[in-house]
Protein backbone atom coordinates (compact mmCIF):
# COMPACT_ATOMS: atom_id res chain seq x y z
CA UNK A 1 0.00 0.00 0.00
CA UNK A 2 1.14 3.54 -0.70
CA UNK A 3 0.92 6.47 1.71
CA UNK A 4 -0.13 9.83 0.30
CA UNK A 5 0.56 13.30 1.61
CA UNK A 6 -2.38 15.68 1.89
CA UNK A 7 -2.90 19.40 1.54
CA UNK A 8 -4.63 21.14 4.45
CA UNK A 9 -7.22 23.63 3.28
CA UNK A 10 -8.12 25.04 6.71
CA UNK A 11 -7.96 24.27 10.39
CA UNK A 12 -10.51 25.25 13.02
CA UNK A 13 -13.99 26.19 11.92
CA UNK A 14 -17.16 26.54 13.92
CA UNK A 15 -20.37 24.96 12.77
CA UNK A 16 -23.40 23.19 14.16
CA UNK A 17 -22.73 19.71 15.50
CA UNK A 18 -24.02 16.57 13.86
CA UNK A 19 -26.52 14.77 16.08
CA UNK A 20 -28.54 11.58 16.29
CA UNK A 21 -32.12 10.97 17.43
CA UNK A 22 -32.90 7.43 18.54
CA UNK A 23 -36.28 5.71 18.35
CA UNK A 24 -37.55 3.24 20.91
CA UNK A 25 -38.39 0.14 18.88
CA UNK A 26 -39.39 -1.96 21.87
CA UNK A 27 -42.63 -0.25 22.79
CA UNK A 28 -45.63 1.42 21.21
CA UNK A 29 -45.92 3.89 24.10
CA UNK A 30 -44.69 7.37 23.12
CA UNK A 31 -41.60 8.55 24.96
CA UNK A 32 -39.75 11.83 25.05
CA UNK A 33 -36.60 11.74 22.92
CA UNK A 34 -33.77 14.17 23.69
CA UNK A 35 -30.98 15.02 21.24
CA UNK A 36 -28.63 17.40 23.11
CA UNK A 37 -25.06 17.49 21.79
CA UNK A 38 -23.29 20.65 22.96
CA UNK A 39 -19.88 21.63 21.56
CA UNK A 40 -17.56 24.09 23.32
CA UNK A 41 -16.21 25.31 19.96
CA UNK A 42 -19.67 26.39 18.69
CA UNK A 43 -21.24 29.76 19.49
CA UNK A 44 -24.68 28.28 18.84
CA UNK A 45 -25.88 24.84 19.88
CA UNK A 46 -29.22 23.14 19.45
CA UNK A 47 -31.35 20.67 21.35
CA UNK A 48 -34.06 18.60 19.66
CA UNK A 49 -37.01 17.46 21.76
CA UNK A 50 -39.48 15.04 20.21
CA UNK A 51 -42.07 12.44 21.09
CA UNK A 52 -41.37 8.97 19.72
CA UNK A 53 -44.11 7.26 17.77
CA UNK A 54 -44.91 3.59 17.25
CA UNK A 55 -42.27 2.11 14.94
CA UNK A 56 -44.64 -0.56 13.68
CA UNK A 57 -47.19 2.07 12.66
CA UNK A 58 -44.62 4.36 11.09
CA UNK A 59 -45.77 7.19 13.34
CA UNK A 60 -42.43 8.99 13.25
CA UNK A 61 -41.46 11.84 15.56
CA UNK A 62 -43.40 14.90 16.66
CA UNK A 63 -41.63 18.02 17.91
CA UNK A 64 -42.39 19.01 21.50
CA UNK A 65 -42.92 22.73 22.05
CA UNK A 66 -43.26 24.96 25.11
CA UNK A 67 -40.70 23.06 27.18
CA UNK A 68 -38.46 24.82 29.69
CA UNK A 69 -34.83 23.75 29.23
CA UNK A 70 -31.97 24.86 31.48
CA UNK A 71 -28.22 24.14 31.56
CA UNK A 72 -26.22 24.64 34.78
CA UNK A 73 -22.49 24.30 35.48
CA UNK A 74 -22.96 23.95 39.24
CA UNK A 75 -21.07 27.20 39.86
CA UNK A 76 -23.85 29.70 39.27
CA UNK A 77 -23.51 29.85 35.48
CA UNK A 78 -26.93 28.96 34.03
CA UNK A 79 -28.64 29.54 30.70
CA UNK A 80 -32.02 28.81 29.15
CA UNK A 81 -32.56 27.30 25.70
CA UNK A 82 -34.75 29.42 23.41
CA UNK A 83 -37.45 27.67 21.36
CA UNK A 84 -37.11 28.28 17.61
CA UNK A 85 -39.88 26.02 16.37
CA UNK A 86 -41.75 23.19 18.09
CA UNK A 87 -39.07 20.69 19.11
CA UNK A 88 -36.01 22.83 18.25
CA UNK A 89 -34.30 24.82 21.02
CA UNK A 90 -31.22 27.03 20.73
CA UNK A 91 -28.42 27.82 23.21
CA UNK A 92 -26.30 30.92 22.45
CA UNK A 93 -22.75 31.74 23.60
CA UNK A 94 -22.80 29.77 26.83
CA UNK A 95 -19.30 29.74 28.41
CA UNK A 96 -18.00 26.25 29.13
CA UNK A 97 -14.66 24.86 30.30
CA UNK A 98 -12.87 21.52 30.49
CA UNK A 99 -13.16 19.51 33.68
CA UNK A 100 -16.51 20.95 34.63
CA UNK A 101 -19.74 18.92 34.79
CA UNK A 102 -22.91 20.35 33.26
CA UNK A 103 -26.47 19.47 34.21
CA UNK A 104 -29.39 19.63 31.83
CA UNK A 105 -32.96 20.00 33.10
CA UNK A 106 -35.95 19.67 30.80
CA UNK A 107 -39.42 20.52 32.11
CA UNK A 108 -42.07 19.25 29.70
CA UNK A 109 -45.48 19.59 31.31
CA UNK A 110 -45.54 17.22 34.27
CA UNK A 111 -42.37 15.44 33.08
CA UNK A 112 -38.91 16.43 34.31
CA UNK A 113 -35.82 14.98 32.62
CA UNK A 114 -32.32 15.54 33.99
CA UNK A 115 -28.86 14.52 32.81
CA UNK A 116 -25.24 15.48 33.40
CA UNK A 117 -22.13 15.38 31.21
CA UNK A 118 -18.52 16.36 31.89
CA UNK A 119 -16.53 18.51 29.47
CA UNK A 120 -13.23 16.73 28.65
CA UNK A 121 -9.90 18.27 27.70
CA UNK A 122 -9.42 19.04 24.00
CA UNK A 123 -7.20 16.63 22.05
CA UNK A 124 -6.00 18.14 18.77
CA UNK A 125 -5.47 16.33 15.46
CA UNK A 126 -1.73 16.56 14.76
CA UNK A 127 -1.79 15.36 11.16
CA UNK A 128 -3.77 13.35 8.63
CA UNK A 129 -2.69 11.14 5.76
CA UNK A 130 -4.37 8.67 3.43
CA UNK A 131 -3.56 5.08 2.60
CA UNK A 132 -4.38 3.50 -0.73
CA UNK A 133 -6.59 0.43 -0.53
CA UNK A 134 -8.43 -1.85 -2.94
CA UNK A 135 -11.89 -3.31 -2.41
CA UNK A 136 -13.34 -6.22 -4.43
CA UNK A 137 -16.35 -5.46 -6.64
CA UNK A 138 -18.32 -7.59 -9.16
CA UNK A 139 -16.33 -5.81 -11.88
CA UNK A 140 -12.94 -6.38 -10.24
CA UNK A 141 -11.26 -4.06 -7.72
CA UNK A 142 -12.07 -0.47 -6.76
CA UNK A 143 -9.40 1.89 -5.50
CA UNK A 144 -10.30 3.83 -2.36
CA UNK A 145 -8.45 5.44 0.53
CA UNK A 146 -8.39 4.97 4.29
CA UNK A 147 -8.04 8.01 6.55
CA UNK A 148 -5.29 8.10 9.20
CA UNK A 149 -5.67 10.54 12.11
CA UNK A 150 -2.54 11.16 14.14
CA UNK A 151 -2.89 12.72 17.60
CA UNK A 152 -1.10 12.80 20.95
CA UNK A 153 -3.19 11.08 23.60
CA UNK A 154 -2.76 12.76 27.01
CA UNK A 155 -1.09 10.64 29.67
CA UNK A 156 -2.46 9.80 33.13
CA UNK A 157 -6.11 10.37 32.20
CA UNK A 158 -8.64 8.18 30.40
CA UNK A 159 -9.74 9.63 27.06
CA UNK A 160 -12.69 8.77 24.86
CA UNK A 161 -13.14 9.81 21.24
CA UNK A 162 -15.62 9.92 18.40
CA UNK A 163 -14.40 10.33 14.81
CA UNK A 164 -16.60 11.97 12.18
CA UNK A 165 -15.68 12.21 8.48
CA UNK A 166 -17.53 14.20 5.81
CA UNK A 167 -16.69 13.48 2.16
CA UNK A 168 -17.66 16.14 -0.39
CA UNK A 169 -20.30 17.56 2.01
CA UNK A 170 -21.76 14.11 2.76
CA UNK A 171 -21.32 12.78 6.29
CA UNK A 172 -20.06 9.20 6.31
CA UNK A 173 -22.60 6.84 7.83
CA UNK A 174 -19.88 5.19 9.88
CA UNK A 175 -18.92 7.22 12.95
CA UNK A 176 -16.05 5.59 14.84
CA UNK A 177 -15.84 5.37 18.62
CA UNK A 178 -12.54 4.67 20.37
CA UNK A 179 -10.67 5.13 23.65
CA UNK A 180 -7.08 5.15 24.87
CA UNK A 181 -7.38 1.80 26.65
CA UNK A 182 -4.30 0.49 24.81
CA UNK A 183 -2.71 3.81 23.74
CA UNK A 184 -2.74 5.95 26.88
CA UNK A 185 -0.12 8.69 26.64
CA UNK A 186 1.04 7.59 23.17
CA UNK A 187 1.10 9.22 19.76
CA UNK A 188 -1.87 7.49 18.17
CA UNK A 189 -2.35 6.68 14.48
CA UNK A 190 -6.05 5.93 14.20
CA UNK A 191 -7.48 4.50 10.97
CA UNK A 192 -10.96 5.48 9.82
CA UNK A 193 -12.36 2.83 7.46
CA UNK A 194 -14.83 4.85 5.44
CA UNK A 195 -16.18 4.21 1.97
CA UNK A 196 -16.03 5.87 -1.45
CA UNK A 197 -13.03 8.08 -0.65
CA UNK A 198 -11.12 8.85 -3.83
CA UNK A 199 -8.39 11.14 -5.21
CA UNK A 200 -9.54 14.76 -5.35
CA UNK A 201 -12.23 14.37 -2.69
CA UNK A 202 -12.54 17.08 -0.04
CA UNK A 203 -12.80 15.73 3.48
CA UNK A 204 -13.70 17.31 6.80
CA UNK A 205 -12.27 15.20 9.64
CA UNK A 206 -13.34 15.72 13.25
CA UNK A 207 -11.92 14.26 16.44
CA UNK A 208 -14.43 14.62 19.27
CA UNK A 209 -13.24 14.45 22.87
CA UNK A 210 -16.15 12.98 24.84
CA UNK A 211 -16.81 11.64 28.34
CA UNK A 212 -17.36 8.03 29.41
CA UNK A 213 -21.16 8.28 29.39
CA UNK A 214 -21.14 9.59 25.82
CA UNK A 215 -18.73 6.82 24.82
CA UNK A 216 -21.14 4.21 26.23
CA UNK A 217 -24.10 5.80 24.45
CA UNK A 218 -22.46 6.01 21.03
CA UNK A 219 -20.97 2.52 21.34
CA UNK A 220 -24.33 0.93 22.11
CA UNK A 221 -26.04 3.10 19.49
CA UNK A 222 -23.63 1.78 16.85
CA UNK A 223 -24.33 -1.78 18.07
CA UNK A 224 -28.08 -1.23 17.61
CA UNK A 225 -27.70 0.27 14.15
CA UNK A 226 -25.26 -2.42 12.96
CA UNK A 227 -27.49 -5.25 14.25
CA UNK A 228 -30.45 -3.99 12.24
CA UNK A 229 -33.78 -2.62 13.44
CA UNK A 230 -35.53 -5.94 12.91
CA UNK A 231 -33.10 -8.07 14.91
CA UNK A 232 -34.50 -10.61 17.35
CA UNK A 233 -33.62 -8.63 20.49
CA UNK A 234 -33.55 -4.89 19.74
CA UNK A 235 -32.69 -2.62 22.66
CA UNK A 236 -32.16 1.05 23.34
CA UNK A 237 -28.68 2.59 23.68
CA UNK A 238 -27.39 3.36 27.17
CA UNK A 239 -28.53 6.84 28.18
CA UNK A 240 -27.59 9.32 30.88
CA UNK A 241 -31.11 10.77 30.93
CA UNK A 242 -33.22 10.26 34.04
CA UNK A 243 -36.06 9.21 31.72
CA UNK A 244 -36.87 9.11 28.02
CA UNK A 245 -34.62 8.33 25.06
CA UNK A 246 -31.46 9.86 23.66
CA UNK A 247 -28.52 11.50 25.38
CA UNK A 248 -26.95 14.70 26.67
CA UNK A 249 -23.33 15.25 25.61
CA UNK A 250 -20.90 18.14 26.07
CA UNK A 251 -17.66 17.78 24.13
CA UNK A 252 -14.72 19.45 22.41
CA UNK A 253 -13.82 19.11 18.75
CA UNK A 254 -10.62 19.27 16.73
CA UNK A 255 -11.35 19.73 13.03
CA UNK A 256 -9.31 19.63 9.82
CA UNK A 257 -10.26 19.97 6.16
CA UNK A 258 -8.12 18.17 3.59
CA UNK A 259 -8.03 17.15 -0.08
CA UNK A 260 -6.98 13.65 -1.10
CA UNK A 261 -4.00 14.36 -3.39
CA UNK A 262 -0.74 12.83 -4.56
Amino acid sequence: MKKLLIFFVCGWSLYSCETVIDLDLNTADPKTAVDAVICLQDDENFLILTSSGNFQDGGGLAGIGNANILIDDGNGQTATFTEQIAGLYQLDTYPMMAGRSYELTIQNGDETITASSEMPELVEIDSIYFEESFFPTPEGEEQEYMVHLVYQDPADIVNYYRVMVTVNDTLQRRKSITSDEFTNGNITDYIFFGSNIHLGDTLVIELWSIDKQSYDFYTTLDDVLSSGFLSATPYNPITNLSSGLGHFTVYQRSRRTAIVAL
